[in-house]
């Protein structure tokens, strides 16, 4: 699952490290995972931890931007 995450990803056009692609494709996991209710937890811890999974997805492009 990582692997497509991350084909995925890398055909989006910008030229990314691989390690900056790892880690957007895991935190895409991560939100997919929380928003079908894979970890277990009381609907509003996972909206809790879906938004922080949100934010940090958008501190890392935001960090990228910069970095181009």
């Amino acid at each position: 699952m990582l692997n497509e995450g991350m084909s995925t990803i890398r055909k989006r056009g910008k030229a990314l490290g691989t390690e900056r692609i790892a880690v957007m494709a895991a935190l895409n996991l991560a939100r997919e995972l929380m928003e079908n209710g894979g970890s277990g937890e009381d609907a509003e811890s996972r909206k809790a931890a879906a938004e922080r999974v949100r934010q940090l997805r958008l501190d890392i492009d935001s960090t990228m931007a910069r970095n181009d």
